[in-house]
């Protein structure tokens, strides 16, 4: 879990841009799967009872907007202040 609190740490700075393993690796911890890539940039994850989440890759980044979004989904800021 440690690792993944300093992701999210990172996560909550809203960097310009975040690698893309690092930002997935967040999503797989709190329980969202991979539900399909399309053939090209973009990765869709999908949690039972949410809204897919769709990000694309672009140079092997995440853009901090996608960040925020996620954030936001995932409720970050309360998950980190508990933690």
């Amino acid at each position: 879990m440690a690792n993944v609190k300093k992701l999210v740490k990172k996560m909550l700075r809203l960097p310009p841009e975040m690698r893309f393993d690092e930002v997935a690796k967040v999503l797989r911890w709190f329980g969202w799967q991979l539900d399909r890539s399309t053939s090209g940039s973009h990765f869709v994850y999908g949690k039972t009872g949410f809204p897919s989440i769709t990000i694309p890759k672009k140079h092997k980044k995440a853009k901090r907007g996608y960040i925020r979004k996620i954030i936001e989904i995932l409720n970050l800021e309360e998950w980190y202040e508990q933690n």
